[in-house]
């Protein structure tokens, strides 16, 4: 089928599509996309997905993310962290998607910007590409990257404890995850966000 084909090919295989295929679940209204490498915490009984679902509603574009970095609250960053999404499925996105990456793989278009040149994530390049602002921000604590936690708890037991306790989901990015590595000493608790 061209669906088999599009997604097999080698020239749109180089910037992988498991993202993408969350735009095929049409027999939903929304879709909550969670990498694998995020750790899912559970505070006061409410588990997260139905926090991030009442979360204003229905975004008010086709797309919610977290921005990738800290900047101000309520603007829209230049770019997004692809390891949560919320989502609006459209077949025409999903081809649109194949069509962008194709044409960025082989040269024909270059990317708006690469948002992080040392990060093999091809994938959320070419999301950025194609949603640029246009997305709903969802807050920062839907997507807390282990460094700044590693960095909050190094520095400060009390800010550490403050970011934790707002954290509803640690994302692992980068080469490093605490499942690949025997827990070591009792400081290692502080690694995998407890």
């Amino acid at each position: 089928s061209a669906l088999t084909g599009a997604l097999s090919s080698t020239e749109t295989n180089a910037f992988g599509h498991i993202q993408y295929v969350y735009w095929l679940l049409v027999q939903y209204d929304w879709v909550v996309g969670v990498e694998p490498d995020m750790l899912v915490l559970e505070k006061a009984g409410l588990t997260v997905l139905d926090e991030i679902l009442s979360c204003g509603s229905k975004p008010r574009a086709d797309l919610a993310a977290v921005p990738a970095a800290l900047g101000l609250p309520g603007a829209v960053q230049a770019w997004f962290n692809s390891g949560i999404l919320i989502l609006r499925p459209s077949l025409t996105t999903f081809w649109d998607l194949l069509r962008l990456s194709s044409r960025l793989s082989r040269g024909r278009e270059k990317l708006a910007q690469r948002h992080a040149p040392w990060l093999q994530t091809r994938t959320q390049d070419v999301l950025n590409h194609r949603f640029g602002q246009r997305y709903t921000t969802l807050p920062k604590a839907y997507n807390v990257e282990w460094r700044l936690l590693q960095m909050c708890a190094n520095a400060n037991q009390q800010t550490y404890n403050l970011l934790l306790n707002r954290t509803r989901l640690i994302h692992y990015v980068g080469d490093w995850k605490p499942w690949a590595h025997p827990m070591e000493s009792e400081d290692s608790d502080r690694e995998i966000g407890r």
